[in-house]
């Protein structure tokens, strides 16, 4: 969500020259003829945004990570937790796909520009119209921005379909958007992104908590056996939870201060799970060694 704005952008005027913006959407390097053609979706891949449509038939309006005249392969690696999809349009769209609410902010959810389904389910989304493309594209690219009401919307691992609804997105002469193409992406498998200590750490805190970052929600009632310490191969025993603060994190309390000049290894099997039922992909093993 946010507030609606109306940037209209000059070429010339971006590149030092004197010229004014006689049509602004031809100005600003976009291509009003025809109907609102989707130019390239991106997504919030797990290191930052990535295409997973390009359309080969855009020539030089291309979005970044796209290449004119190429298509390229759907994206497999898309945040289970917190995802946004950008879809990308050729020109400006009529401003009435955004409902403006009591405090000035837009949505679009409510003219039901898209059926996203995750597996065989559908997600219910919210999003806004973003008319100046937020920088994303080279030309400017109006783009409709949605992200799943739920966290996470969908189990990991799980593939995606963005669907345009017919004669529900026009441009500002009335033409309708094609339905004749969908947007796959696929949501990244359940995996550890980070830790703390970091791994092969050392002069650690005896006194420290071992926290574990994953990369979707974590079902707390799937960590008792699932995650452990151990010196050696000795079992220390330390009670798991998931964070009150980031339910992607899985905290590790030893409850007692640890041995020093010791080295830890800490194990998530795959046993566990997200809230909605994925298992993490392979077992997640690091070590850590406290200071003396």
């Amino acid at each position: 969500m946010r507030i609606p704005t109306t940037l209209w952008i000059c070429v010339g005027l971006l590149s030092g020259a004197a010229t004014g913006c006689s049509d602004a959407d031809l100005a600003s390097g976009l291509v009003p003829a025809g109907p609102p053609t989707v130019s390239a979706v991106l997504v919030t891949g797990e290191v930052g945004s990535e295409p997973t449509y390009c359309n080969p038939g855009m020539g030089t309006h291309t979005p970044n990570g796209c290449e004119a005249g190429k298509s390229i392969d759907p994206v497999s690696d898309v945040r289970p937790l917190r995802w946004s999809a950008r879809v990308v349009f050729k020109e400006l769209l009529d401003p009435d796909i955004e409902l403006i609410d009591d405090v000035g902010d837009g949505h679009i959810e409510g003219n039901d520009p898209f059926t996203v389904t995750c597996g065989d389910k559908p997600v219910a989304y919210e999003g806004f119209y973003d008319p100046s493309g937020n920088h994303e594209t080279t030309p400017i690219g109006p783009a409709l921005v949605i992200s799943a009401v739920a966290q996470p919307a969908a189990p990991a691992a799980t593939a995606c379909r963005i669907a345009i609804n017919p004669s529900k997105i026009h441009d500002k002469d009335g033409n309708a958007a094609p339905t004749d193409v969908a947007f796959a992406f696929t949501l990244a498998p359940l995996h550890a992104r980070a830790s703390a200590p970091e791994a092969s750490a050392t002069n650690v805190d005896p006194t420290t908590v071992v926290t574990v970052t994953l990369n979707s929600a974590v079902d707390a009632a799937t960590l008792a056996g699932n995650v452990s310490i151990t010196a050696g191969a000795v079992p220390v025993p330390a009670a798991a939870s998931v964070s009150q603060n980031d339910p992607a994190i899985i905290v590790i309390d030893p409850g007692a201060t640890l041995t020093g000049a010791t080295t830890y290894t800490v194990t998530l099997n795959t046993g566990v799970h997200d809230t909605l039922g994925a298992p993490l992909s392979e077992a997640h093993t690091f070590t850590f060694t406290t200071a003396p």
